[in-house]
């Protein structure tokens, strides 16, 4: 839909001086919830309505109207979202009106405070979709939203008074009225309310209060705002407020958050550079809260000072935060020092001596050895916790001290943090420790400093995966390393230890000691057998070999206890098709080298499979499957040893090959070259075999050196069905163009067709127009492609109809097809496949009938005057053209008198004053003509014609001289093209 039909529709609502909301289909896409009905908008009507298009964006209807409130305001704005129309209703009240379910919120929340309210200037405003735009006569609404959600929203002035408000007002100064925008619905309103305060507040002193606002929520009031404090020549920017909660606890906060020196603009948390003109200081953070209560009054404070410049390397950052209630000792207290850009190594303890001493000892060369991340510690006496006003997502708990230092090159960490009820957890990192290519000393993963962690405040989870105390080293010496990874869990501990023995590939052994009674380890072990190999022979004939590399794998248990020493090995070697290998070792006396357990291994292995594999390969599919699947090496061709060792005819081997999925190129070079076929019967002959065309043509293919475009004929000339040969040639690549061209030297059926063309030409964005402009070259009608279509690929009558349209079929046949292929080909959908497709007015107007033609004659229904049909055209019309079009397009397929016409027009839904209109600017018709023609044939009062006539623009003179009697018009007959 455009802006122009959404215009016509809504202008056939307005009647007189009224406006009614039409029921059409065409506005079902505005939604309103169940909860506002109470507006009644499909059903409501507006006094001394006006409407205007706003440019060209939008429709405005303003009214009024009497609710259950009294008499209000409406505009309903009208606006189109993806075609589809979408509105905003905003009512405005004479009368005060205050919403039961608001005043009962705000009468408790307000409570809190033993204040009182007053509403006024409420607007409700309904949006039927999010993101809708701002409703165009709301501009009182401060601050203004970006735009209106679905659903109700509330906007009025509220005036507090009384209790902690007051209170608060003398301080700040006048805070009402205030302005709020919140979603609502009549069923209950459950908060919250933020409110603005349209005007700047005065400036007290050296403080200067800016935006603020007042949080109302049914278990907290609060007063939010920004604060501008002149400390001699610069201005700090500070954020925070006041807050009551449901308790009587009452609570200041406030937040640095910027500074402004002279001659520049506020800078976002930058921080206060040389504050007070003390150079080379920066307060980077700053906070404080005031939390008075029944317990006392408490104060925390935190902030941060960089010590340096910023963009240095060296900065340094000094840490600090404390909470205590007044008059009694700290309940928390934290410090911390820091490097301050992030860098690594640190910053030397040298450099800080420096900075407060102002002596330069940077040659002193132990302080310079001497280098700190960060030290830091902190002690919270309250369970409940910490948060430090600068960290509010923060809490500290219990007590703990953390450093990282870097001591002569080599850096540490080290963290100890008691933690009340909970536990402790100890944390110790060194970092990677390099010798040369000597000596490295890491984690167990290689990437970081070894570790060891105790901890028992962990969750029940994080203990499963590294235990109380944990530990990761890897030491390399001389090329040899060796790893451990130790958990102490609550039965015991576990050990990783990784192990390097020739013949097996790197393994982990997984340990577990248990009261210092028992040890058992775990390993998988993969056999690196490179080299080692594994002949096949066949009636006296080696035929193949098969490589162990890495095939065998073994579990291997050891298990000790002070009386007893056991090491157990299973390993085995599995090939599909052949018996199973496996090799069981047994140990009861202590072993110093796992060295030899290659060498027992592979020894049991040569020996079983000797026996296991003595028959196994008389059957050649094995064989040939295991060279397939690459597990063994065949000596020679696999079409020699078929034909010269298991002495198999053509037919079995090609039963063989078509079995085990031999390579197409081998099996072509096997039949032709070993088995001497000729290529060109190679194709039959393998059909014969039962070989499907798919791999037929790959193997053909090969046999016959064609390319792939030169297989096509071939491929058609054995006879498999059309679609099996198309997948064919799909996959040995022959090109889609070469393949259509091809198709109209065949008898295939026109579904036939679609489905090969589809599968050639799947990864096309226009396939289905290419498909119908080849079919309709082909000769193949309307009705054919439309059904092959639908039955073979699935296509709706949209698509079909598209595709049938790019192939340039002629409206009449496409739309004879659609109504032949659906049923549910009826005027108006066909309009609306039409308009799919981007049909002209005129060849819609000629789908339209056919759809109407036959579906009077589907139904049994005789139309011999045409006047059905007639209708049907034109109610089909309506849902995408104005009065002009729809003339026009009727006038396409119909030749039918004005009169007839007028009448259509009427039926189908155009107002009395629209076709009055229509009536004198397009057929030409005078007052008089008009006149008859309405009271004859559209039953229009006599009585209401004048004010019809006077709206059309007749002139005044002709409607007063209209003769009431003798009227006589004639409808006329309809005629079809």
């Amino acid at each position: 839909m455009i802006l122009s039909e959404l215009e016509a529709v809504l202008r056939s609502g307005i009647i007189g001086t009224d406006f009614t909301l039409p029921v059409r289909e065409e506005l079902n896409s505005i939604s309103i919830p169940n909860d506002l009905q109470f507006l009644d908008l499909h059903g409501i009507t507006l006094s001394e309505a006006s409407i205007e298009v706003i440019h060209e964006k939008s429709i405005v209807i303003h009214g009024s109207r009497h609710l259950d409130m009294g008499l209000v305001t409406i505009s309903l704005e009208f606006f189109l979202i993806n075609d589809s129309p979408q509105m905003t209703c905003t009512v405005k009240f004479q009368n005060e009106w205050n919403p039961s379910g608001l005043s009962s919120w705000l009468n408790h929340s307000l409570s809190l405070i033993q204040a009182s309210y007053t509403l006024k200037d409420v607007i409700f405003i309904f949006a039927s979709v999010d993101s809708s735009p701002v409703p165009l006569d709301i501009s009182q609404i401060s601050p203004q939203p970006a735009n209106i959600n679905q659903g109700g929203h509330l906007f009025a002035s509220l005036d507090i008074n009384g209790g902690v408000f007051s209170t608060i007002q003398k301080f700040l100064g006048n805070l009402t009225p205030l302005y709020f925008f919140v979603p609502w619905t009549p069923n209950e309103f459950n908060g919250p309310i933020e409110a603005f305060l349209p005007i700047e507040l005065p400036s007290t002193g050296i403080v200067r209060f800016v935006n603020p606002k007042v949080k109302i929520d049914s278990n907290n009031f609060g007063v939010d705002l920004q604060l501008q404090l002149a400390m001699q020549q610069d201005v700090l920017l500070l954020s925070g407020g006041s807050s009551v909660q449901s308790d009587g606890n009452v609570s200041f906060e406030f937040l640095l958050t910027g500074v402004q020196k002279p001659g520049q603009t506020p800078s976002e948390s930058s921080g206060w550079v040389d504050p007070f003109g003390f150079s080379g200081f920066t307060i980077q953070k700053f906070g404080a809260r005031i939390e008075a209560g029944n317990q006392g009054t408490e104060l925390s404070v935190s902030g941060e000072i960089m010590l340096g410049n910023e963009g240095d390397s060296d900065t340094i950052i000094l840490a600090a935060g404390a909470s205590f209630l007044i008059g009694q000792a700290p309940k928390a207290l934290m410090a911390s020092i820091r490097e301050g850009s992030d860098s690594p190594e640190g910053f030397p303890l040298s450099r800080f001596v420096e900075f407060f001493t102002r002596v330069p000892i940077g040659n002193f060369f132990l302080l310079q050895q001497i280098r700190i991340r960060e030290l830091s510690f902190y002690i919270v006496s309250d369970p409940a916790g910490f948060s430090p006003p600068t960290e509010p997502e923060k809490t500290y708990y219990g007590l703990a001290m953390k450093a990282s230092v870097s001591l002569f090159g080599v850096s540490c960490f080290a963290a100890l943090e008691f933690q009340q009820n909970k536990g402790i957890k100890i944390e110790g990192e060194l970092g990677i420790i390099e010798l040369g290519e000597v000596l490295r000393i890491t984690d167990h993963s290689g990437t970081k400093g070894p570790i060891f962690i105790v901890d028992t405040t962990q969750s029940s989870e994080v203990i499963a995966e590294k235990g109380y105390v944990y530990l990761s080293a890897r030491v390399s010496l001389f090329g040899i390393t060796q790893g451990v990874l130790i958990s102490a869990l609550e039965e015991g501990f576990v050990c990783v230890m990784d192990f390097k023995v020739s013949g097996i590939s790197d393994f982990q052994l997984i340990c577990h000691l248990k009261n210092k009674e028992s040890f058992e380890g775990r390993a998988r072990l993969i056999f690196n057998f490179a080299g080692q190999k594994i002949e096949i022979s066949v009636n006296g004939q080696s035929v193949a070999s098969l490589d162990l590399g890495l095939r065998v794998i073994a579990d291997v248990t050891v298990s000790l206890t002070k009386q007893a020493f056991s090491l157990r090995l299973t390993a085995g070697l599995s090939l599909m098709g052949l018996p199973d290998i496996s090799v069981n070792l047994s140990y009861n006396r202590p072993i110093n080298n796992l060295s030899s357990l290659p060498d027992a291994v592979l020894q049991s292995i040569r020996q079983q499979a000797k026996e296991l594999f003595h028959t196994s390969f008389n059957d050649p599919k094995i064989l040939i499957g295991l060279a397939v699947e690459g597990s063994i090496q065949l000596v020679r061709g696999a079409g020699e040893i078929l034909k010269d060792v298991y002495e198999k005819s053509f037919e079995e081997a090609a039963n063989i090959f078509l079995n085990v999925r031999l390579d197409a190129e081998q099996a072509a070079k096997a039949f032709v070259e070993v088995y001497s076929i000729n290529p060109a019967d190679l194709g039959e002959k393998l059909k014969n075999v039962g070989y499907p065309v798919e791999t037929i043509s790959k193997v053909w293919q090969r046999a016959l050196g064609k390319s792939p475009d030169e297989m096509i004929h071939d491929i058609f000339n054995l006879g498999f069905p059309f679609i099996d040969s198309a997948i064919a040639m799909k996959s040995i690549e022959v090109n889609p163009e070469d393949f259509a061209n091809v198709i109209g030297e065949l008898t295939a059926s026109a579904e036939d067709i679609v489905s090969g063309l589809r599968i050639m030409f799947w990864n096309k964005n226009d396939v289905d127009e290419r498909i119908a402009n080849k079919l309709k070259n082909l000769n193949r009608s309307a009705l054919d492609i439309a059904q092959a279509f639908k039955n073979r690929v699935g296509l709706d009558e949209k698509k079909v109809a598209s595709a049938l349209k790019s192939a340039e079929f002629i409206v009449n046949d496409v739309a004879t097809a659609l109504v032949h292929v659906w049923d549910n080909i009826v005027p108006d959908n066909m309009a609306r496949i039409f308009r799919y497709c981007d049909y002209d007015l005129q060849s819609m107007s000629k789908g339209i009938q056919i759809a109407a033609d036959f579906d009077l004659s589907k139904r049994g229904i005789p139309d011999p005057d045409l006047l059905l049909s007639f209708n049907a055209v034109g109610k089909a019309l309506k849902l995408y053209y104005n009065m002009d079009d729809i003339n026009t397009g009727i006038e396409s397929v119909f030749k039918a008198t004005p009169e007839r016409l007028a009448v259509l027009f009427h039926d189908i839904g155009f107002s009395d004053n629209d076709i009055a209109l229509h009536a004198r600017m397009k057929w030409k018709w005078d007052a008089q003509k008009t006149y008859d023609v309405f009271t004859q044939h559209l039953n229009v009062n006599p009585s209401s014609l004048k004010n019809i006539l006077s709206n059309a623009h007749f002139p005044e003179d002709a409607i007063k001289s209209i003769s009431v009697n003798n009227v006589t018009s004639t409808l006329g007959r309809i005629f079809s093209f």
